[in-house]
């Protein structure tokens, strides 16, 4: 069944894609989150331990942030993005443990970069925030920690092809938000989404299956059997 999920997602996220041009319609967010809940699924069944929960919590948290963002509105929005925050706190905790004993320099030059990124992207979007402008700035904060952990990470190249998707994503969502609407902008936005999702899905999966089994996950099989 595992090996379903990835023709699933892909199916269901190219479906969403092809109504966008449609939007806004009544039951918008179905056909939306309906590629992330099969990611979600995807998880549950083939991570184990920690990294499961984790992977879930964050899965789930940014199912309940594309429902929100589905609707107009200043609260709509604090929700949603409170919600994908959550989930990049959850992101941020499983990543940080995966952290090289020996930082590679490109991976050292590649999160100051990321870093200066931020501060642009900040210096360039606060101001046009205005009372939005402290959760903004809290999940730019967020969003780059956890790219910074991903990036000084021994992980898998999709893990980190998939966080640098997210901030990609969510500077193009938060352009469109706050300063100009651009040609396609709801179409980069969700394909640079569905991309980073999955592929730091993928990457998990990919690494859990090839690294040792750690104890906690020992632990778990053995209570399984």
């Amino acid at each position: 069944m595992n090996k379903n999920y990835p023709t699933m997602f892909v199916v269901t996220a190219l479906f969403y894609l092809a109504i966008l041009g449609f939007a806004p319609f009544m039951g918008q967010f179905l056909p939306k989150t309906l590629p992330i809940a099969l990611l979600f699924l995807w998880a549950f069944n083939a991570l184990e331990g920690k990294v499961r929960s984790l992977m879930l919590a964050a899965i789930g948290f940014s199912a309940i942030g594309d429902i929100s963002l589905t609707f107009a509105g200043d609260t709509a929005f604090v929700i949603g993005l409170s919600a994908f925050l959550l989930a990049h706190v959850f992101y941020t905790v499983l990543y940080s443990g995966y952290r090289s004993k020996k930082l590679n320099p490109l991976a050292g030059g590649a999160a100051i970069v990321l870093i200066g990124y931020a501060g642009l992207m900040a210096n360039f979007l606060l101001p046009h925030t205005d009372n939005l402008a402290l959760p903004v700035a809290l999940y730019l904060s967020v969003i780059t920690l956890m790219g910074i952990f991903v990036l000084i990470s021994r992980l898998p190249t999709w893990v980190v092809f998939g966080a640098l998707s997210f901030v990609l994503s969510d500077s193009l969502l938060a352009y469109s938000l706050f300063v100009s609407r651009f040609s396609l902008d709801g179409h980069a936005v969700m394909v640079t989404y569905y991309i980073a999702q999955f592929a730091m899905l993928k990457g998990m999966i990919e690494h859990q299956l090839n690294e040792p089994l750690s104890e906690e996950t020992a632990i778990n099989s053995h209570s399984k059997s």
